[in-house]
C-alpha cells in the first residue's frame, strides 16, 4: 500500500491520522507500563525504516511542500515518477505532512506531535543519505513553520512534547553545514533554512527548551556563516539577557532578574569562548553592555542580581585569560568590572542599614583616565592573574 501511486497525493494517509490524532486520550491499560499503542506503532514503524534503508532516496515532486526559489530541492532533476520512490520515502514524507497538519487542540490533548517528530528525527539519525532526503523535502524549513503556527510558549504546550522537533532541527542543521564542509555531493544548508533556524521567535522558544543542542549548532552557524552572522547571534543573546534583568511580577511591581537567563548565559558564553575567541574586538560593545547591566545591578539588589552580576564577572574573567585578544579587550574595559565586587557590597551593606547613608564608589562605569596604560598591557600569565584577582576578589 505505501508503494501505492495514489499514496504519494498531497493527502495524509487515514491510517496515520488515526493512530496520532484521533487515538483516545482514555484508553485504559492494563499494564501501566507497557507502551500506548500510539508509541507501540511508532516503535514498529521505526524498525521498518531501519530494515528498508536505501543507498539514496528519491523525491516525488509532491513531497517538498511549498515551493522555496532558492532551495535546492526545487531542482527538477528531483521530480521523479512514483514507481522510482520507495516506501521509507513515502512513509517519512507522510509522517512531517501529518505534523505540519496537527492543530493546536491536537497537540495540547495527545502527544502525537511528539511521536511524529521523533520519529523523523530518529530517521535523521541513521545515516547522511536519510539526512540529505530530509533536507530535500525543506524539512528544516517546514518543521521551524510548524513551532511557530503552534507559537508553544504562549499556550503552556509541555516542553517535552516540542524537544524532538527542536533537536530534529539542530541535528539537521548540524548534518547540513558539516556535509557542505566535508564537500560532500549531498545539499547544503539551504538559505531558507539558515533563516528559519535564526528566527528570533523560534530561537528564542530553541534556547529554552534544549539550550545544549542549540547552542552547538549555533556554534556550528558562527563559524560556517563568518563574522557577520555571529555578530548578530551574540547581540540577539546579549538584547535578551538585558530583558531578562528587567523581569516585572505584575503583583510585586519590582523588577528583578528572571533565571530565564541561564540557557541564554550559557549559550552567549558558548559563542563567546568558542567560535568568536579570535575576533573578539567585533564583539566588544556586547561584552561593555553586559558589563554595564552588571554594574547597574549592584545597587538595585533584586532577586538574582547576584547571580547575574557574578555569571558576568566570570565571563569577563574567561574572556580575559583565554588569549591575548581576550586580554586585550578586558583590560580596555577595566572601569566597568574592577570595583564591581566592592561596590555591591558597600550598595548591601547601605541598604541593610537602618539609616541608609548610600557609601560611594572610587570609580564610574564609564569615567577616569589611569596613568597606568593598562590598554596595551602584554598577555602573560601575570597580567592575566591580575584579572582574577580583581574580578575574582
Amino acid at each position: 500500500e505505501l508503494k501505492a501511486g495514489t499514496f504519494i497525493q498531497p493527502s495524509i494517509h487515514p491510517w496515520l491520522y488515526q493512530v496520532y490524532v484521533q487515538y483516545p486520550t482514555n484508553v485504559i491499560q492494563t499494564d501501566a507500563t507497557a507502551p500506548s499503542f500510539p508509541q507501540a506503532f511508532s516503535k514498529f514503524l521505526f524498525l521498518c525504516m531501519q530494515s528498508l534503508r536505501q543507498p539514496t532516496y528519491k523525491v516525488h515532486r509532491t513531497m517538498c511542500g511549498p515551493p522555496l526559489s532558492e532551495h535546492p530541492s526545487t531542482d527538477v532533476n528531483h521530480a521523479v515518477e512514483n514507481e522510482q520512490v520507495c516506501a521509507t520515502s513515502v512513509l517519512v514524507s507522510q509522517l512531517l505532512r501529518l505534523l505540519e497538519a496537527l492543530r493546536l487542540e491536537d497537540i495540547l490533548v495527545n502527544n502525537g506531535y511528539s511521536l511524529l517528530s521523533g520519529l523523523i528525527l530518529q530517521f535523521s539519525l541513521l545515516g547522511m543519505q536519510e539526512a540529505h532526503f530530509l533536507l530535500q523535502i525543506n524539512s528544516i524549513y517546514r518543521l521551524v513553520c510548524s513551532v511557530l503556527s503552534i507559537n508553544p510558549s504562549s499556550h503552556s504546550i509541555p516542553e517535552e512534547r516540542m524537544q524532538n522537533c527542536i533537536e530534529c532541527i539542530a541535528r539537521l542543521v548540524s548534518r547540513s553545514i558539516s556535509a557542505e564542509k566535508q564537500n560532500v555531493d549531498r545539499v547544503g544548508l539551504a538559505v531558507e533554512d539558515l533563516r528559519a533556524f535564526l528566527n528570533k521567535v523560534y530561537l528564542e522558544y530553541a534556547i529554552f527548551v534544549l539550550a545544549d543542542v542549540t547552542s552547538q549548532t549555533l556554534q556550528q552557524i558562527c563559524g560556517y556563516c563568518g563574522s557577520t552572522e555571529c555578530h548578530r547571534v551574540v547581540e540577539f543573546l546579549v538584547d535578551k539577557l538585558c530583558e531578562f534583568t528587567n523581569y516585572v511580577v505584575p503583583q510585586a511591581q519590582v523588577a528583578h532578574t528572571s533565571l530565564s537567563y541561564r540557557p541564554f548565559f550559557k549559550v552567549t558564553s558558548d559563542i563567546l569562548l568558542g567560535p568568536a575567541k579570535d575576533k573578539i574586538f567585533e564583539h566588544s560593545s556586547s561584552i561593555q553592555r553586559l558589563l554595564s547591566k552588571a554594574w547597574s545591578l549592584t545597587a538595585r539588589h533584586s532577586a538574582n542580581d547576584a547571580e547575574f552580576v557574578y555569571a558576568v564577572l566570570k565571563l569577563v574573567h574567561k574572556i580575559g585569560t583565554v588569549n591575548e585578544h581576550g586580554h586585550s579587550i578586558v583590560m580596555q574595559a577595566r572601569d566597568s568590572w574592577k570595583n564591581v565586587g566592592s561596590r555591591y557590597a558597600s550598595m548591601k551593606r547601605a541598604a541593610n542599614t537602618s539609616h541608609g547613608v548610600a557609601l560611594s564608589t572610587a570609580t564610574t562605569p564609564h569615567g577616569g583616565n589611569h596613568t597606568n596604560n593598562t590598554n596595551n598591557m602584554p598577555f602573560d600569565k601575570n597580567s592575566a592573574s591580575s584579572i582574577t584577582s580583581f574580578i575574582m576578589n
